[in-house]
């Protein structure tokens, strides 16, 4: 209230899983996706406190059903609606524990097709509420890195031939009909 937050980030910690406290070196009462590269390399993950006038005002909700993505959507949408931001690191607030089968929804087995259908929503989402910029381009480098570059990992080495062909061609095509010849521009240099 203070501060008018429409998005509060709570510091958070985990003895399971492996979490970058690195936006929580200080408290920070408004910070925004330009001027904290912290938010766009900490979880996405909607444990956050949301000022529920900013999400119903800007028609910002779960859909119905699990889908992939579905929780950096909503951050997203929440934090490029959002008039103020803040991050308190004063005491942990939300601690992550990994369940004891090792699993959650989004570790089960990539569904190439969906999972990129899916990121054309978070795409889309950038387009139009970003302008060109500095910031439509560190969100697609964030967004890119964490959901594209990052399934290419020992998991899609071990994959069968077919799901990694299916990977492939998923995610070929949607980096073709997405960008152009300056795609790479945007990782040139670039944090």
């Amino acid at each position: 209230d203070r501060y008018g937050s429409d998005v509060v980030i709570g510091k958070y910690a985990s003895a399971t899983l492996d979490r970058s406290q690195a936006l929580f070196v200080r408290s920070r009462p408004r910070c925004t996706l330009l001027d904290t590269n912290e938010l766009m390399t900490a979880s996405w993950a909607p444990s956050k406190l949301f000022r529920t006038a900013m999400l119903r005002s800007n028609g910002i909700e779960f859909r119905e059903g699990w889908r992939w993505l579905e929780d950096q959507l909503f951050v997203l949408r929440a934090y490029l609606a959002a008039g103020t931001i803040s991050v308190f690191a004063d005491e942990t607030c939300y601690f992550f524990v990994r369940r004891e089968e090792g699993g959650h929804l989004s570790s089960d087995d990539l569904h190439p097709e969906t999972h990129v259908a899916h990121l054309a929503e978070v795409f889309d989402v950038i387009g139009e509420q970003t302008a060109q910029g500095p910031l439509r381009d560190r969100l697609i480098r964030r967004f890119y890195r964490a959901n594209i570059l990052s399934r290419l990992d020992h998991r899609y080495l071990e994959a069968s031939p077919e799901l990694r062909g299916r990977m492939f061609e998923s995610f070929h095509r949607f980096v073709v009909d997405r960008f152009d010849e300056t795609f790479d521009d945007l990782f040139t240099g670039a944090n």
